[in-house]
């Protein structure tokens, strides 16, 4: 068992960010699929056209207060 943590903010409106967290269990030796959605913040591109939002997406695997591992995209 562990913690998902993941924090969604935006780097051009420093007043918007998204962060919860979820429990977790871990299968042994093998990979698992944590979190499957939409980012956080994103509006839906109609037209190729539409420049997205600079959103960075922040996730920690947390057992108590020690981090499993980390993994930041933007």
């Amino acid at each position: 068992k562990a913690t998902l943590s993941v924090e969604a903010f935006d780097l051009e409106d420093s007043n918007w960010a998204e962060k919860w967290s979820k429990e977790v269990v871990l299968a042994p030796n093998a990979s698992t699929e944590l979190w499957k959605g939409l980012l956080p913040g994103q509006p839906t591109r109609t037209k190729q056209s539409d420049v997205p939002k600079p959103i960075v997406l922040s996730a920690r695997l947390l057992d108590g207060d020690n981090v499993l591992a980390r993994y930041a995209n933007w």
